[in-house]
């Protein structure tokens, strides 16, 4: 089975910051470099499960278990990164109170929406993580804008890369969730999946080379 074009757009992107490990090494930063490999790890065990299905509800290829364990994981992750990026003390605390909505908004969707982790796709939760995350990216370029040397040195900044990425995905993808239930096909989905991950992993590679460490907020 050829390879789907998310396989290629994380590879390059996991790829290209290898080459620029350096530049973020003994930084925070350099944990959103291991986020980088940890999800061409999860790309690449869902590429091998399309091929080998040895993920599969009776004998189809079921990707759904590693899609929400990357989910979860992610959401927690860029929780906790953002947290550790802030500067100011009510930012970081505001984080710890998403953790914790988050944790049992994730728990509602498990015991009480009855979503099956094996078969089912944890959709709410992506949609209600996405709608904190996006909250969180307003305050972290709220918090941004008002360092003047930041903003004047904006393409050399690696959280400005970082987060544009995540903006254009998650605010891509929240209509995309709800929307797909009701009258997007898989193709389609897929589709829109592609194009966003295309412009998030392009922004992720230009953080990687023009970004520079005197820069990082």
């Amino acid at each position: 089975m050829f390879p789907k074009p998310f396989f290629f757009i994380i590879t390059a992107s996991a790829v290209v910051s290898l080459f620029y490990f350096k530049k973020f090494k003994g930084t925070k930063y350099v944990w959103f470099l291991y986020f980088i490999y940890f999800t061409f790890i999860i790309d690449k065990i869902n590429y091998l499960n399309s091929v080998y299905h040895f993920i599969n509800i009776d004998g189809v290829h079921n990707n759904k278990p590693v899609l929400n364990l990357y989910i979860v994981i992610s959401f927690y992750f860029f929780f906790l990164f953002y947290k550790s990026i802030f500067h100011l003390s009510a930012n970081r605390k505001i984080m710890d109170v998403f953790i914790l909505l988050f944790s049992i908004f994730l728990l509602v969707d498990i015991f009480y929406f009855k979503t099956n982790l094996i078969s089912q796709f944890l959709a709410k939760t992506a949609v209600f993580g996405s709608v904190l995350l996006l909250i969180t990216i307003i305050l972290i370029t709220m918090e941004f804008l008002q360092n003047k040397e930041m903003v004047n040195n904006i393409e050399h900044s690696f959280i400005f890369w970082i987060t544009l990425g995540c903006f254009l995905f998650y605010m891509g993808i929240i209509p995309v969730l709800i929307y797909s239930k009701f009258h997007l096909s898989n193709g389609i989905f897929n589709t829109i999946l592609v194009i966003l991950n295309t412009f998030t992993h392009t922004s992720f590679i230009l953080g990687f080379m023009l970004s520079e460490r005197k820069y990082n907020y």
